[in-house]
């Protein structure tokens, strides 16, 4: 199995289609969820997904060390390696030696096609974000088509911050993913059916997905997005992977 068939048969084609292809260059996307659940995983094999088609994405930490979230990368990369090489072995292969290639083929285009960005939550703005893509760019050659930002704290900052973030997406032709905290009973949701701390803000996103807890596996629904809600995609608690 090479990366092109990974891709093929990664189960974020079937998000697509749940999203009709919703997000692209000049879209935003969140994924809701409470504590715990599972955002930063989903957000991370989101972002694989992207490098192994090519792409290079920017993965946006707060108050979180490049340590840790390199270790979610690594943990992500090697739980899919083993996942498509056991799927081999099944098929008549062998499993353990497709894994460790998968696992170096994995591993190389992390490496080459994505950075870390660190800010601390007081220092952190759309503002700096952009000096920093800049940078990127002139020193490195870097020019991501993917940003992920993860804990950005939605109760706190205002609506302006992600009119800005919409802007950063359109202007520089990105794909920008946030993650949401949300609460088992929110405080209160739209007549369009988004819970806070979404709900006042949902008309700045072209994709919203909500995690939902439900044993063994954690479901994923699209409560925005250009396609429909149904799809069959979960996520699994065990490796923390997308799967169909």
């Amino acid at each position: 199995m090479n990366l092109s068939e990974i891709t093929e048969k990664s189960p974020m084609r079937v998000l697509e289609k749940s999203i009709n292809m919703g997000m692209g260059p000049g879209s935003l996307g969140v994924i809701m969820a409470r504590a715990g659940v599972g955002k930063t995983a989903c957000l991370v094999h989101i972002a694989i997904d992207r490098i192994l088609l090519g792409k290079q994405v920017a993965h946006v930490s707060i108050d979180e060390s490049s340590d840790r979230v390199r270790a979610w990368y690594q943990e992500t990369a090697r739980n899919l390696a083993n996942y498509y090489g056991v799927s081999e072995s099944q098929g008549g292969q062998e499993g353990p030696g497709i894994a460790g290639t998968l696992k170096s083929l994995v591993k190389s285009n992390i490496e080459g096609n994505s950075v870390i960005l660190n800010y601390t939550k007081s220092t952190f703005s759309i503002e700096r974000l952009k000096q920093s893509l800049k940078t990127l760019e002139e020193q490195l050659n870097f020019k991501p088509s993917m940003l992920v930002i993860d804990d950005v704290d939605f109760e706190t900052v205002d609506r302006s911050f992600f009119e800005e973030a919409k802007q950063l997406a359109e202007d520089a032709s990105l794909e920008i993913w946030f993650s949401a905290r949300c609460f088992h009973e929110p405080k209160r949701m739209n007549e369009r059916g988004i819970p806070y701390p979404c709900d006042e803000i949902d008309d700045l996103f072209d994709v919203i997905v909500m995690l939902k807890p439900n044993p063994p596996i954690i479901t994923l629904q699209v409560l925005k997005g250009n396609g429909h809600s149904e799809g069959g995609i979960h996520l699994d608690p065990k490796t923390m992977l997308l799967k169909k």
